[in-house]
């Protein structure tokens, strides 16, 4: 299943700076609820290009500017490629996956089996990471950039509901430096598809909560915890050369 995916990816969790999934330790309390977010196709608002086209694509189905959640809960240390751990130090993880509202029925199928990692490469190994995906569906996705941080809104589909998700979050700075946190050469990097030469930022969540009744304890409402963002990049098989030839890279070689 060819795939050619960039943009941005936001995580929050209930650890606390840093979630120790990151440098594959057991997490607080040897559990850890919280999301990913991929935001495709794009840079702070701005369309982002993967290499030999204008759009992401999965099998030539255009998926740029939708946006993916998988909310997640998992005990123990996370799968991870090439990790040196017990087989009895993972505990399992289980995803709720959501796709945007807008997305059509080719389009959400497309980011069901890719991000359920039957698209293989690194996807394959990312779904790993993300667990058993126990139920699909689609909800309004927001994100904005905020100060400098990160909001996420999922849902709700009734007037008058919860939301789904509900992130605030801001940089994890330590005064009196002016710039966040950044880490580099994680043990999640391959598997999230961090861009090369791109580092991850920390963010602070200011506040998180999840209201996903199919998730095994999806709910959730914490302050003060773990977040990263950075750009991914996933790129498995051959490009469809029309699709190349329609849709050249920008002219300043900017991705």
């Amino acid at each position: 299943m060819s795939h050619h995916l960039a943009g941005r990816f936001i995580e929050v969790c209930d650890c606390v700076l840093i979630c120790p999934c990151w440098v594959n330790e057991i997490p607080d309390d040897n559990h850890c609820t919280g999301l990913f977010l991929w935001d495709i196709g794009t840079r702070d608002g701005q369309l982002l290009h993967p290499e030999g086209t204008n759009h992401s694509v999965i099998d030539g189905e255009r998926v740029t500017g939708l946006k993916v959640v998988s909310v997640s809960v998992h005990q123990g240390r996370r799968p991870i490629r090439d990790a040196a751990v017990q087989p009895d130090e993972y505990g399992g993880t289980w995803t709720v996956l959501i796709v945007d509202k807008t997305a059509t029925p080719e389009q959400y199928a497309a980011l069901v089996a890719a991000f359920s990692g039957r698209a293989g490469g690194t996807m394959a190994e990312l779904a790993e990471v993300s667990g058993t995906v126990i139920h699909s569906f689609q909800a309004a996705i927001d994100v904005n950039k905020v100060g400098g941080g990160w909001t996420i809104t999922v849902g709700p589909d009734e007037q008058g509901a919860a939301a789904l998700v509900d992130v605030l979050s801001e940089p994890a700075r330590f005064p009196p430096e002016p710039d966040p946190l950044t880490l580099s050469h994680t043990a999640l990097d391959h598997e999230l598809g961090v861009r090369p030469g791109t580092g991850i930022e920390a963010l602070r969540a200011t506040s998180l909560k999840l209201n996903v009744a199919s998730l095994p304890g999806g709910y959730l409402e914490v302050t003060g915890r773990s977040g990263m963002t950075g750009e991914f990049l996933y790129q498995d098989g051959a490009l469809d050369d029309d699709l190349k030839a329609r849709h050249p890279e920008p002219a300043d070689g900017n991705l």
